[in-house]
C-alpha cells in the first residue's frame, strides 16, 4: 500500500526553533532558515509505501513477529534543491536544507506509527533497519518485495532505488520492518531520541545497550589510557 505522507507542522515557529537549538543555528539565521524550511516544503513530495504480514527468515525478530515492510522517503525534490544551493556555493543553505529534511523524515515515523493502527488495527512497537540484522547488501530486494516488482523494474519514477551497498535515492529515504503488536500500550510513538515515553521497553533496551558500550569503553581506556577512540565514542566523551 503506497500512502502520502502530509508531514504538515501545526506549530512552524516551534519546528524552526526546535532545529535551530538541535543543529546549534544562531538568531541571526532563523529568517534564512525560515526561507529554506519553506523551500522544502515546496519540493519535497514524501509519502510511505508498505508491505504487510512480511517475514524474513534468519533474522529471529522477523521470523517470530508479526511485520510490515516499510520505505519512506521525502522525494528526489529535496535532493535537487540541495543540488542547487551547492551549484550556487550557498553552502549553508545546503546544511540547513539537511537539517530540515533530517526533521521530517523523522517526523514520518511518528506520522506512519499513528495512521498505520486506523487502516489495520495493529501497532507499531519496534522498528528493525536494514544494515543492523539485515545486511545492506539485501536493499534492492527488500524494495523489489514493497514495490510489489522484479529488482530491475525498480526505478520507475519517484521510485526510492538503492545501489549494490544499499545506498538509498532520493538520499532522504529510509527502509525498516515495522514489527507489530495488537497490543496499544506497545504502540510506538517514534525514534527514541524523539519520543517523550520515558517508560517504554524499546527506549530503555536502548539505553541499557549505551551503558554497556561506554562501561566496555571506560574498561578499555583503563587498560590502555593511551588508547584513540572511534569517531562515535569521540562524539560521546568529548574526545578531540
Amino acid at each position: 500500500m503506497k500512502v502520502r505522507m502530509a508531514v504538515e507542522q501545526p506549530n512552524k515557529d516551534a519546528f524552526i526553533e526546535q532545529v535551530m537549538r538541535k543543529y546549534h543555528f544562531s538568531t541571526e539565521e532563523k529568517e534564512a532558515l525560515q526561507q529554506v524550511y519553506e523551500k522544502v516544503r515546496t519540493y519535497m513530495a514524501p509519502y510511505a509505501i508498505y508491505r504487510i504480514n512480511t517475514r524474513m527468515r534468519g533474522v529471529p525478530l522477523l521470523d517470530a513477529e508479526q511485520s510490515a515492510l516499510v520505505a519512506m522517503t521525502l522525494g528526489e525534490g529535496v535532493d535537487r534543491l540541495q543540488e542547487y544551493y551547492e551549484q550556487e556555493h550557498a553552502l549553508s543553505e545546503s546544511y540547513m536544507v539537511e537539517c530540515v529534511a533530517n526533521e521530517l523524515l523523522l517526523q514520518m515515523y511518528a506520522d506512519f506509527n499513528q495512521s498505520y493502527p486506523k487502516f489495520h488495527r495493529r501497532y507499531v512497537k519496534r522498528y528493525v533497519f536494514v544494515g543492523e540484522e539485515i545486511p545492506l547488501d539485501g536493499m534492492q530486494k527488500l524494495l523489489a518485495e514493497v514495490y510489489g516488482r522484479q529488482p530491475a523494474d525498480i526505478g520507475q519514477e519517484n521510485d526510492i532505488t538503492a545501489n549494490e551497498y544499499g545506498v538509498l535515492q532520493p538520499s532522504k529515504s529510509v527502509v525498516f520492518f515495522a514489527l507489530l503488536s495488537d497490543n496499544p500500550e506497545q504502540h510506538c510513538q517514534g525514534i527514541c531520541m524523539n519520543c517523550g515515553n520515558l517508560e517504554c521497553e524499546n527506549r530503555m533496551q536502548e539505553a541499557r545497550q549505551i551503558q554497556v558500550r561506554m562501561e566496555t569503553q571506560e574498561m578499555a581506556a583503563a587498560v590502555e589510557p593511551e588508547q584513540k577512540l572511534n569517531y562515535g565514542y569521540q562524539r560521546i566523551f568529548g574526545q578531540k
